[in-house]
């Protein structure tokens, strides 16, 4: 049924509703009218007399309702709200989708600034999802959404209706329009007519040409024969035969076989180097045509054929740009964090010079700065492009094995190909779910519904025809969304910039203000603060940690095509997953002995073979490959009979037809699949079976079986486009595809990590009930009517849809809609959704999912919308995949805390020291602290960890605040260690080492101050770097850091960072760096002092998350958790949710539903 029909009738029946009503019935019948989906016009209904009798009553708000209705807009309703009823969301979504279609009226471009203030939107995002499901999806509106110019193009649009004072305006246009028409008419006929005389006078010109030119010819042969032939043959001329003539008369050539055959195949080359250059126009010429200009037949091309051509079009895929690995490299170098790193190198090598030391001698220009500033870049530069280059190495390795296919009729033969293989003059097959894997033209089969938007921006699908053109799809998502990793960066970037802003206008304010320093003790200050705050590794660990999880997963038979999918997949709290192939083995069998035959004329033998012959022999589904194994021989599905058209299973109809002629001539058609619903609708009989039919079907399904539904018909007129005689139901066989092995043990893990699995099939309730008993899911499933509201009983369908699909176990008898529905309302709740599919069906929902998993051997539709595709069968390999997923995010969020961190702990440690101390540490050794912490880091992305129990997703504030409080924290301990040495005997007293106490010092030797100043730089300079790279094994760990033991290759880089940095403290004497060995005494000091204040750590950390959850200590004590409280999801919260949804489906029930 089409729209305007659908329209009509709705129309009608409210017309009718109106003609009967009256009073506060008319004010019910209008909300009903305004909020009804598929109700777009309303000047009919307001027409009828009975609706005028409201004006001037009390409901007269409700007639003014209803002309808002028909002739104003969203924005007009919110300027006279007080004067009308409220709206519902439906009467809402209504009236917006009713003001795009006037603004549409007048513009075709519609900026999104306009539509967002008209519909009143608040981003961009719900301003596309408003266009894409609520418009164009409702067929009111088609469109291109172009988000690089913010507007909508519109290319369709649906009428508004007029008001009354329009008509006289459209009667005039029309008049105008008529007047118009009738003088164009009366121009082109007085052309038509001239164009005849022409033609008349050129077929005369031609007439009289063609006569001379035969005369010519009678009088040149009269010649001829008059003077004797003179042929001269020269073999040693390549069989050129020439004639003795005069110089005016022309040459006449001929050529020997061998010298024609050469002929041909350059005239062959020429022409398909024609092909290549597209000087031949294959689109529009006729089929026959391009057969010819390809030099190819009906049969396909042989495999020289292909090798030639292969030879002279090259490959049927896209030159990929070459990427200059200069510009690549140095691209690692342009980001916020780095340009705060070159700037710090500039003002090193630019600003900072002059000035002297505290023995009076003269600074040199701080060249060693400003190189140990470029080789700290250099080093992030170079592992973030290997790493890269590896990754991406990997990644098209993975993505190969992705690569489209397409089926070719080679050598007589149909095989299976890269798409990149096809050559001009293939023969190649589609079938539903495949993308076009080249242009090509239709030669046979039925009409194709074929999404090309990709390259015409139409955002409903075309119908192609035989001798129509197809073209392949390359889609390239350059969008500029900007997904939650990049957020999370930016954030924390801005952060850390931040906070070294603060510190350093305060560090130069004191210093000059107060301090009266020298603008060269500022400069190495603010150097400090810079090249020690800005965590410039964190782009690198947390791009090649995600890089080497996407490897990781593709092990495990998971290939991620969207990187940030990982994040999602580890915050995934549902997953909505397909029954057949996922959670069983999709391998159906038929049970003979529970074959129900329903016609006299069949038995069981003959009803087999009329499902088979519904069935396709090649490219079999799992239901066709049961039934074709039921024969003997496959070739007896066909034997006896001749095909003439195959309808294939589409996900609308649900079903196959064969049309084919017997052996006496005579026309049939016999349809099967494994939706009976539909088999029974065809059905003649229909109200005498229906009972023993869904009796039949639910003792099926309660023994977990589907049910395939068989029917068959004549079709005398002898046409496969007529509609035939009545259809027979033949009858209905059982199918049975066991549960997979590992579902149930899957399902009860997945539950335990806190991710709620919902089956989503199409099969029937009852089927879709016995799996979830099996597989101890949960029984708490509901039929696809549920989601639409269309319940028979009244106290059912007023319950909250969201609360159902949440509370609900799984939905049966879906079709792609339900799916994408589903999909949508779970993520209006806040939830993230993963959503598993193999076929075209199911691209939609796997498109809007959070994280779109198409299924081992998937269709290309599939694979094309989803994030990840899974190369192993089964939902096992999505439950390793979210564990991975924690893992690789556990990984990246450890680190994102560590980077805040010691950001605070250099700007609040050193400026505090410079402020209260006028204590200079020297830049150089920052820089030394940032190389060890950074090689030691960069080993982070291959840590063990342990996986969050329950779905992880980036919390800043949690983020910020252990990052502020663990850095505050250490930075203060800095401070105190400094106090202590330079200001006291405290270490003296207690271990025994050389003083380092400034106060015992004669003011007056600036040698022995500058030694010792020195001194306290080493020691300052271990007591920083030790404790800081500590700080990784507290922010790893999501509880006690004890309790989880790091990987082997994170700790055998701290080591040999710490001893690098302890051999450096305890003998290196480097004056250009402004620090003197303190001997083993003090560094033994120092790892001892570290080691108390590494104990506070834990402490600190679970402290402040527990500070921000509210939960009880308990928690953090008996179960060693400081993220959350459920600490048995599978025991009392599982027992809880199920008794929920029992009470909810109890509810149900005796609502009578």
């Amino acid at each position: 049924m089409d729209i305007e029909q659908k329209q009509a009738e709705i129309i009608e029946h409210f017309v009718k509703q109106a003609e009967i009503l009256e009073g506060s019935s008319l004010c019910t019948l209008v909300v009903e009218a305004t909020s009804h989906p598929s109700l777009f016009a309303f000047s009919e209904i307001l027409s009828v007399p009975n609706l005028s009798t409201l004006e001037g009553t009390q409901h007269c708000s409700y007639l003014d309702l209803l002309r808002l209705f028909a002739y104003g807009t969203w924005n007009y309703y919110k300027g006279n709200a007080t004067h009308l009823p409220s709206l519902c969301l439906d009467q809402v979504r209504k009236l917006k989708q009713l003001s795009v279609l006037s603004l549409a009226e007048n513009n075709k471009i519609l900026p999104y600034d306009q539509l967002m203030r008209e519909l009143d939107v608040s981003n961009v995002r719900e301003l596309e999802d408003f266009l894409i499901n609520e418009c164009m999806y409702a067929g009111i509106v088609r469109g291109k959404i172009d988000q690089l110019r913010r507007c909508f193009e519109v290319q369709f649009a649906a009428g508004r209706d007029l008001r009354p004072e329009q008509l006289n305006l459209m009667i005039q246009t029309l008049a105008n329009w008529l007047s118009i028409s009738d003088n164009l008419l009366h121009s082109i006929q007085e052309k038509i007519k001239w164009a005849d005389n022409m033609n008349e006078a050129d077929r005369k010109h031609r007439k009289e040409i063609e006569d001379r030119i035969e005369e010519v010819k009678k009088s040149m042969k009269a010649e001829l024969d008059s003077r004797g032939h003179e042929e001269v043959l020269y073999p040693d001329s390549g069989g050129l035969m020439d004639y003795e003539e005069d110089r005016v008369r022309p040459k006449r050539y001929f050529f020997t076989r061998e010298r024609t055959d050469a002929m041909e195949s350059a005239m062959e080359d020429k022409s398909l180097e024609d092909i290549r250059n597209e000087v031949v126009d294959l689109e529009n010429v006729p089929v026959e045509e391009v057969f010819e200009n390809l030099k190819c037949s009906r049969e396909g091309l042989s495999s020289d054929a292909v090798q030639e051509r292969l030879t002279v079009f090259g490959y049927n895929k896209l030159e990929e740009k070459k990427e200059s690995k200069l510009l690549k490299f140095l691209g690692f170098m342009w980001n916020p964090l780095s340009w705060v790193m070159e700037a710090a190198a500039i003002i090193a090598i630019a600003l900072a010079h002059g000035g002297r030391d505290l023995r009076g001698e003269k600074k040199e220009i701080d060249y060693h700065d400003f190189v140990g500033i470029l080789v700290l870049l250099i080093i992030n530069s170079t592992i973030s492009f290997i790493e890269e280059n590896n990754a991406g190495n990997a990644a098209a390795a993975l993505m190969s094995r992705l690569a489209p296919k397409a089926k070719a009729l080679r050598d007589g033969k149909w095989n299976e190909i890269d798409a990149s293989l096809l050559v001009p003059g293939d023969i190649i097959g589609i079938k539903l779910g495949d993308i076009v894997p080249a242009d090509a033209r239709l030669l046979e089969g039925d009409p194709l519904k074929i999404d090309q938007s990709a390259l015409t921006g139409e955002s409903l699908p075309v119908t192609k025809n035989p001798g129509d053109g197809v073209y392949s799809a390359h889609l390239v998502d350059s969008t500029t969304h900007v997904g939650h990793f990049q957020k999370v960066l930016t954030a924390i970037g801005n952060f850390c910039i931040c906070s070294i802003a603060v510190g350093v206008v305060i560090d130069i304010i004191v210093m000059c203000a107060l301090h009266g320093n020298k603008y060269r003790r500022v400069i190495d200050n603010v150097l400090v603060l810079l090249i020690g705050g800005i965590p410039i590794a964190m782009p690198t660990v947390l791009s090649v940690t995600m890089a080497i999880g996407s490897h990781r997963l593709s092990q495990q038979g998971a290939i991620t095509k969207r990187m940030t999918a990982i994040e999602e997949m580890a915050g995934m709290d549902v997953l909505c997953s397909d029954k057949t192939g996922t959670l069983t083995l999709n391998k159906l069998k038929v049970d003979k002995n529970l074959v129900e035959v329903f016609s006299k004329d069949y038995d069981k033998d003959l009803l087999i073979l009329m499902a088979a012959r519904a069935s396709r022999l090649e490219n079999q589904d799992a239901i066709d490959a049961a039934i074709i194994s039921m024969l003997p021989d496959i070739q007896e599905a066909r034997a006896g009979i001749q095909e003439v058209h195959f309808l294939p299973f589409n996900p609308t109809d649900k079903r196959t037809a064969l049309t084919y002629l017997d052996s006496s001539g005579k026309m049939h058609r016999v349809s099967k699949k494994s939706a009976p619903e539909q088999i029974l609708d065809l059905a003649w009989n229909k109200k005498d079976i229906e009972r023993r039919v869904h009796g039949i079907i639910d003792k099926f399904a309660e023994r977990g079986l589907r049910s395939l539904a068989v029917a068959y018909q004549e079709v005398p007129a002898g046409s496969k486009d007529s509609p035939g005689a009545p259809w027979k139901f033949v009858g209905l066989l059982p199918l049975f595809d066991p549960p997979r092995h590992d579902s149930a043990e899957t399902i009860r893990r997945a539950l335990n990590l806190g991710v709620s699995v919902k089956m989503i099939t199409g099969d029937q309730l009852a089927i879709a009930k016995e799996t979830g008993r099996r597989l101890g899911m949960g029984t708490n499933m509901y039929p696809s009517s549920f989601l639409l509201g269309e319940v028979k009983n009244q106290d059912a369908a007023d319950l909250p849809i969201d609360e159902l699909i949440e509370q609900a176990d799984g939905f049966a008898g879906v079709f792609p809609e339900h799916k994408y529905a589903i999909v949508k309302r779970l993520q209006d709740k806040k939830h993230i959704c993963g959503m598993t599919g193999d076929g075209v069906n199911d691209a939609p929902a796997l498109k809007k999912a959070d994280i779109g998993i198409a299924v081992a051997d998937s269709t290309d539709a599939a694979r094309s919308a989803s994030d990840i595709v899974l190369t192993e069968p089964g939902l096992s390999v999505i439950v390793s995949a979210v564990l991975t997923s924690r893992a690789i995010f556990q990984r990246m969020k450890n680190y994102t805390i560590y980077a805040v961190s010691i950001t605070i702990r250099i700007v609040l440690g050193f400026m505090l020291l410079n402020v209260f101390w006028k204590f200079d540490f020297p830049p150089f050794m920052v820089l030394v602290i940032a190389v060890l912490n950074d090689g030691t880091i960069m080993t982070i992305s291959k840590d063990r960890v342990r996986p969050s129990p329950l779905p992880d997703k980036w919390n800043l504030n949690e983020i910020f605040s252990v990052g502020v409080a663990i850095g505050s924290y250490l930075g203060l301990s800095t401070v105190l260690f400094y106090y202590a040495s330079h200001q006291t005997d405290f270490f003296v007293n207690i271990f025994k080492v050389k003083s380092l106490n400034k106060n015992k010092l004669d003011v007056r030797d600036n040698l022995q101050l500058f030694m010792n100043e020195q001194m306290m730089s080493s020691a300052v300079y271990l007591q920083v770097s030790s404790i800081s790279q500590a700080l990784i094994f507290v922010t790893r760990s999501r509880n006690w850091s004890f309790l989880e033991r790091p990987g082997l290759l994170l700790f055998a880089a701290f080591l040999i960072a710490q001893l690098i940095a302890t051999v450096i403290a305890a003998i290196a004497n480097w004056n250009f760096a402004g620090i003197r060995g303190i001997g083993w005494g003090w560094t033994g000091v120092i790892w001892v002092y570290n080691i108390v204040i590494y104990l506070a750590l834990d402490p600190i950390k679970i402290g402040v998350r527990y500070a921000m959850s509210g939960k009880a200590w308990n928690f953090v004590f008996d179960k060693k958790t400081a993220f959350t409280n459920k600490n048995d999801f599978v025991g009392e919260s599982r027992e809880s949710s199920m008794v929920s949804r029992a009470a909810y489906a109890a509810r149900l029930a005796g609502n009578g539903v």
